[in-house]
């Protein structure tokens, strides 16, 4: 399955990204975790991804005051070296390889109202430097690929009733990449900063057990991922100025270098947010389950690059230029991608069957625009647009397990699913 396909839930409500269409996930806090589901094969109808299912159980403190801490660290002298003298003989100084990974993790949880109120918190950071082959900045250092990403987590536990149980959890993610580059890319011009200023997943969930066989879940959460990948300070100029006009990126597609400034540069806000809400009856053999999810919000994407162009050569000599269309402005909308999904569960002595079936319905709209001109386009005018793409699909699921020796412990699993390709908006 591709990587959008993969699912991370935290307690059973869906916390993935909508960037890159999906295909990056958020960063979450190992210490808020106290348990992991995973799933590798046939996810039920509560899933619409035909990948993994990953929930993380979040941990709610307790009566009793309690904390962890975790301090990780490695460097390049765990590492071993396979730059060969064949490898050298071509022109490789140094390979790719590990300069230092850490990881400094606490948390801390307990009683607000002891039976009633409890509270958890915890701190990460962590952080890595990879060095880059062939790679070095001018002063003669080794060129490190360098980020940190610190967590900042907070969650309540509030038990209303005897029956009744209010969680809510927000994780703040600071998130920073100050030199993203390639073996080849001059590191202080030509690479690029990865700021991430709001970066957040949070929850606010209600658990019901209304009867001994009736539970009742509901809920909203969100996945907000701010991040851009943007020019080094200095680099970006003022549009239409000498300086803008010099400061085009350069890149040899001979030598496979790049000087004077980076790749375009691109601003992405694509927050997603959801309701979601479940039953489960559970009688002894049999479980039955029905519940649905609607995600939906904005991406917007602007677009830059210094002279609205990139320099090629070939070993220095001038070959072509890459024009864009800059300025560039999108504005998307995911208006709805709605799951309503029922599951059921019978266990038969050893075989246990899960037949269910997972009704879906996605719509993305694009707003209407304006752009002004650029180097080599005029100014934009873009009326608004419905249902691109927009589409309804029913995806029946079924599976089957038989327990081998009765002990748990060895299965034979099988499952023919359906599952729609999973997007977001672009």
């Amino acid at each position: 399955a591709a990587a959008a396909d993969n699912t991370v839930s935290v307690d059973g409500m869906s916390m993935n990204s909508t960037y890159s269409n999906g295909e990056t996930q958020p960063n979450h806090n190992d210490s808020m975790t106290q348990g992991v589901t995973v799933q590798t094969s046939s996810p039920g109808a509560p899933v619409s991804g035909g990948g993994l299912f990953i929930n993380l159980i979040p941990k709610e403190g307790g009566n009793n005051l309690s904390g962890s801490s975790f301090i990780g660290y490695t460097d390049h002298s765990f590492q071993g070296d396979n730059l060969t003298s064949e490898l050298k003989a071509k022109g490789l100084t140094t390979g790719d390889g590990v300069e230092y990974i850490y990881d400094f993790n606490a948390s801390l949880g307990g009683p607000i109202v002891k039976n009633k109120l409890w509270f958890f918190g915890s701190y990460r950071n962590v952080g890595n430097a990879n060095i880059v082959a062939n790679s070095f900045y001018p002063d003669g250092r080794l060129g490190l690929y360098d980020q940190d990403v610190q967590n900042y987590t907070l969650r309540f536990t509030w038990q209303a009733a005897q029956r009744l149980k209010m969680t809510s959890y927000i994780d703040r993610v600071f998130k920073h990449v100050a030199h993203a580059f390639s073996s080849g890319e001059e590191i202080v011009n030509a690479s690029k900063l990865w700021p991430t200023p709001l970066y957040y997943t949070g929850q606010v969930k209600m658990t019901s057990t209304l009867t001994e066989r009736l539970l009742l879940e509901g809920g909203f959460g969100a996945s907000v991922n701010d991040i851009s990948m943007i020019y080094q300070p200095g680099i970006r100029k003022v549009r239409g100025t000498p300086e803008w006009y010099a400061t085009a990126s350069r890149q040899d597609i001979t030598l496979s270098t790049r000087t004077v400034a980076g790749t375009a540069e691109n601003f992405t806000y694509p927050p997603v947010y959801q309701i979601a809400g479940s039953a489960s009856y559970v009688t002894g053999s049999n479980t039955l389950r029905t519940g649905a999810q609607w995600r939906y919000g904005p991406y917007r994407v602007n677009t830059n690059v210094n002279a609205d162009l990139i320099q090629r050569y070939r070993n220095g000599v001038p070959d072509s230029v890459i024009v864009y269309n800059t300025p560039q402005r999108s504005r998307e909308q995911l208006n709805a991608d709605l799951g309503v999904w029922v599951q059921d569960s019978w266990t038969l002595k050893r075989l246990t069957l899960n037949p269910g079936v997972r009704v879906e319905y996605f719509k993305v709209s694009i707003n209407a625009m304006e752009v002004e001109g650029g180097r080599f386009v005029g100014f934009r005018s873009y009326p608004a647009q419905q249902g691109v793409p927009k589409w309804f699909n029913i995806a029946p699921r079924f599976g089957a397990v038989y327990d081998l020796r009765g002990d748990a412990r060895t299965a034979i699993r099988f499952g023919v699913n359906k599952y729609d390709t999973t997007y977001a908006v672009n």
